[in-house]
């Protein structure tokens, strides 16, 4: 329009366009087009003048570029630096090299402000990727993207999820209306990730992100996943030092091998000097400047270059011919010049005039950048606003805020974020409020058709603004669409600064909302692994509903009474399923429903089975009064594995056909998939091995439809598992192989362990221990994560059994003991440690043997742990069939060396009829070759079988559990 022509012409060439009839004015209205900037960019005149010192660094990033375009696969570069140290500088002067190489060269920066505004920092980076940063109308983005993507249906069908990043309002496909959370945002970084890649491969690729410190949750994510899959590509991200302890993202990027870190230093004193005499157009300082310069600055160039400005801008020093004077009575310097950054720069501004002052705490107020319009629009003097370009060309002369873009919106910058701070903080709070709310107000109004993005920022301005109603609304809307995309730390942040404005508000909100903001803050908290947090929420949730949790262990028992008994009753009554007839009543008993749910969970993970039952009773008696929804089937699956978890075998099956019904009813191929994986898990349990086998084939199936990869590797790790039970190792294998793969991509180290896992135990079981060795060193690198107690107990039991085949007796113990350990504390009943107790009472079972073979009675301790493993063992098996094989073997072979040989037999009998009924033939082959009368005395380093004790009375254990391998392919 008009006025921001006047406003750019200075910046921009123009094309004049037809005027236009623009409601409210008589007349039509001159547009104009912006074609090209006169000036040159932001990023050009960073580099106006030869950049000082910093030579070790800029020949580390001129390396990198060069190496990128010889055909390298290119690197990651963080620049790790103090505010002020030149980390931007740097950066402008590798895009200039880029530039001049023909590289393609995309810039995103991290925000003080839009910190908890997920993918902020790749917005500019995928506008520009998307040719939509000159696109103003939000219906020509759309078709422009949309076309771009026309010719792969596989992008094409994911691209809604863009909107989370580019204001675009697509539409959700058939595809991303099924995903939600974790999927949701792993589609979103796969669907990111492959268009980086494909510009890549086209042409040799720069790509910054500065400000890293700045970084939402979301985009440290990308970041992370950018840095290990795009290539070639050479990627530079700059940041302040990281606090200590290190966070997780910096370990994250830190531990990348092909990272090149660059720790800034400040300048030296001669590089110091040298940087003021050329910012100042002197050929040399005067020694009282330059010793000012060298005491206050330490090094820092920002510093350095404030002080210099400083004096120059009060007149107490002059540059003439480039030659620099103090001024005549200019006194003692040192005593002039402010101690502190913040009052070198506050010095400064004082110097501008009034209007040109007021433009930059609006400014500030807006943010690090700010575009003119919002500037104009928000400026509090009207009569002064057609004076702002020539206050800009000021600002832009004082060198404080450079222009940052003229493309499709003319848009400024301050040229360190200390400037901003200081100028925000020359207001009184009255004047930051009217201007927040000034800014909230503007984005309301012209941003009404796509706000969505712009949430995490209303919430900011609001709250700033001390306007509480707007304020959580807008934390609300924030905390729900960061949820949405499993950004929970920014979810977490956002209810808990809701919770907190809510309780000191005039005006509370009804208990059913502050619950839903509870169990969303506990929701938010469970999926960052903080599950005390999580379970405390959710409590208070559930509180705020008048539903408290039982805190003592009768009162548990007795609501849990009361919970089966409301079930019975509608089993009876078949009723239930049946929405109530108010829908109000239908919300409350859903968000009791996913309350509960999140309970059950929790009480899952800490293996409190008494509170599980009935956190899942109640999600599920809650849920049929709401009628058929995705959290009615997970409760009717989650109350069925309870039921097996008792164990209670009859329900399970009532309750899976129940789950598998609704979720199809309600079309949500995420429950289905869940609710099957839920099934198969069971089946396996219980050793229906085909329809489990069936079952995990169709949640793979929908997992790598919708993009769940999480899913997918549970579904090929159970595979693996439910293979290696029922001796085919080769399935154990080849699942296992492609669990890591697949988490490897992911950088998930849980699965990538549980992937090395099962690949070994198959390789073991077949005694092809000869790759072993490489893939167990890898595990017990990734243990160093702190995987958790299950992990933790899977690997050292296998790691026990391999030693102990290798002969290593001591290193065999000292494995074994610390899987042991990790059992006794947790008493875990989940079917998949099967293979880890098992190998734990092997272990023990071995260790023992040989102990007596020397003392006689052997040694007590071993004993006593024999005989305790084998006791786990038996718990296991009374909720998992397909343990008791193990069990009874176990018992057998106690049973045998204490000398009650005719009991022995019988319970070895019984463990070989048991595996054979569960179609186990390897364990039905261990068992019967206890029974074999050729059992023979060997040394476990030389026998080629697993790790069980050596025989006294026959051959080799191999010849029979070889035999069983190779027939249980045609089991």
């Amino acid at each position: 329009d008009p006025s921001t022509y006047q406003v750019a012409k200075n910046w921009l060439t123009f094309e004049p366009l037809a005027p236009i009839r623009v409601k409210g004015k008589a007349e039509p209205v001159p547009v104009y087009r912006p074609e090209h900037e006169v000036a040159a960019s932001a990023r050009s005149r960073a580099v106006r003048t030869t950049i000082v010192g910093r030579e070790a660094e800029r020949t580390v990033l001129r390396e990198e570029l060069e190496a990128l375009s010889a055909g390298g696969p290119g690197g990651v570069v963080v620049l790790e630096g103090e505010a002020g140290l030149g980390k931007s500088r740097l950066v402008s002067d590798i895009v200039q090299q880029a530039d001049a190489l023909g590289f393609s060269s995309f810039i995103g920066a991290g925000d003080a402000i839009e910190r908890s505004t997920f993918y902020h920092a790749w917005r500019p980076v995928l506008s520009q990727l998307l040719d939509v940063d000159v696109i103003g109308d939000n219906e020509r983005r759309r078709r422009h993207v949309l076309n771009l993507l026309d010719d792969d249906p596989n992008l094409l069908e994911r691209a809604p999820l863009l909107n989370s990043v580019v204001a675009l309002d697509i539409p959700d496909s058939d595809l991303t209306s099924q995903i939600a959370g974790e999927v949701r945002a792993q589609n979103t970084r796969d669907l990111l990730v492959e268009l980086l890649q494909t510009t890549a491969r086209g042409t040799p690729m720069l790509l910054v992100l500065d400000d890293a410190q700045w970084l939402d949750s979301a985009s440290w994510q990308l970041a992370l996943e950018v840095c290990r899959r795009v290539r070639p590509l050479l990627f530079v991200i700059t940041t302040r030092p990281p606090a200590d302890p290190l966070p997780a993202e910096y370990e994250l990027l830190f531990g990348l091998p092909e990272i090149r870190h660059l720790r800034l230093r400040g300048l030296s004193i001669d590089d110091t000097i040298a940087l003021v005499s050329q910012r100042l157009g002197a050929t040399e300082l005067p020694a009282e400047i330059a010793g000012i310069i060298r005491e206050k600055a330490h090094g820092n160039p920002f510093v350095a270059e404030a002080l210099a400005y400083a004096l120059r801008d009060s007149g107490l020093i002059a540059v003439a011919d480039g030659v620099c004077r103090i001024a005549p009575g200019a006194g003692d310097l040192r005593n002039l010049v402010p101690e502190t950054v913040q009052g070198v720069i506050i010095s400064r501004i004082d110097r501008l005039a009034p209007s040109q002052q007021l433009l930059l705490k609006v400014a500030s107020v807006v943010g690090r950048t700010f575009p003119f319009r919002i500037l104009r629009d928000v400026y509090p003097i009207a009569a002064d606003r057609e004076h702002l370009a020539e206050h800009l060309d000021r600002l832009q002369d004082f060198d404080v805020v450079p222009i940052e873009s003229g493309g499709q919106e003319l848009t400024f910058s301050f040229r360190h974020i200390m400037i901003q701070e200081a100028a925000y903080n020359l207001m009184l709070f009255t004047q930051r409020r009217q201007l927040h709310e000034a800014v909230g107000t503007w984005y309301e109004a012209n941003c009404a058709d796509e706000l969505p993005p712009y949430y995490p920022l209303l919430a900011h301005h609001w709250t700033k603004a001390e306007v509480d109603d707007k304020a959580i609304h807008y934390l609300e809307k924030a905390a729900e669409q960061a949820l949405q995309s499993y950004a929970n730390q920014e979810a977490a942040d956002f209810l808990t600064q809701l919770l907190a404005l809510e309780s000191r508000s005039a005006q509370p909100v009804t208990l059913a909302r502050r619950a839903r903001w509870e169990r969303q803050l506990g929701e938010a908290h469970l999926g960052l692994g903080n599950i005390p947090q999580a379970r405390s929420h959710l409590e208070r949730a559930a509180a705020a509903l008048g539903l408290p949790i039982p805190t003592t262990e009768w009162r548990l028992k007795a609501g849990l009474s009361r919970a089966v008994a409301r079930q019975v009753i509608r089993r009876l009554n078949r009723s239930g399923g049946r929405g109530s007839q108010n829908q109000g009543d239908d919300a409350s008993a859903l968000e009791a429903a996913r309350i509960h749910l999140g309970l059950g969970q929790i009480a899952f993970y800490t293996n409190d089975r008494t509170l599980n039952l009935y956190a899942n009773l109640c999600a599920l008696n809650f849920a049929e009064l709401a009628g058929p929804t995705s959290e009615l089937a997970r409760s009717y699956a989650s109350v069925g594995v309870a039921s097996g978890l008792v164990p209670l075998h009859g329900p399970v099956e009532l309750y899976g056909r129940l789950a598998r019904q609704t979720a199809a009813t309600v079309g949500q191929q995420s429950a289905l998939a869940w609710v099957l994986l839920v099934g198969a898990v069971y089946d396996a349990g219980v050793g229906r091995w085909r329809r489990a086998e069936r079952r995990l084939l169709e949640v793979r199936e929908i997992a790598g439809r919708l993009g769940d990869r999480r899913l997918w590797e549970q579904a090929c790790n159970t595979l693996a598992m439910t293979g290696y039970l029922r001796g085919d190792f080769a399935a154990s294998i080849e699942y296992g192989d492609e669990v890591y793969a697949s988490a490897h991509r992911r950088n998930d180290a849980q699965y990538q362990v549980y992937g090395r896992l099962a690949a070994a135990r198959g390789m073991l079981a077949r005694d092809d221990v000869g790759q072993l060795e490489p893939l167990l060193a890898e595990v017990s690198a990734l243990l160093e994560r702190n995987l958790g107690r299950a992990v933790e107990t899977a690997a050292f039991a296998l790691l026990a059994e391999v030693r102990l085949h290798n002969g290593d007796r001591y290193g065999a113990r000292e494995a074994v003991d610390q899987a042991w350990a990790h059992v006794a504390q947790s008493n875990s009943t989940s079917y998949s440690l099967l293979p880890a107790y098992e190998g734990i009472a092997r272990v023990y079972l071995s260790l023992w043997e040989r102990s007596r073979s020397s003392t006689g009675d052997g040694d007590p301790e071993l004993s006593a742990l024999t005989t305790q493993a084998c006791q786990s063992l038996t718990q296991l098996a009374r909720i998992f069939p397909i343990a008791r094989p193990a069990a009874l073997w176990c018992r057998g072979r106690i049973d045998r060396l204490g000398g009650r040989t005719t009991h022995a037999e019988r319970t070895l009998r019984a463990a070989a009829n048991e595996a054979k009924r569960l179609r186990m033939p390897y364990a039905q082959a261990r068992a019967e070759l206890e029974l074999s009368p050729r059992r023979v005395d060997v040394e476990p380093a030389k026998r080629r079988s697993p790790t069980v004790s050596p025989s006294p009375n026959g051959s080799h254990e191999s010849t029979a559990l070889s035999s069983a391998s190779a027939s249980s392919t045609t089991t």
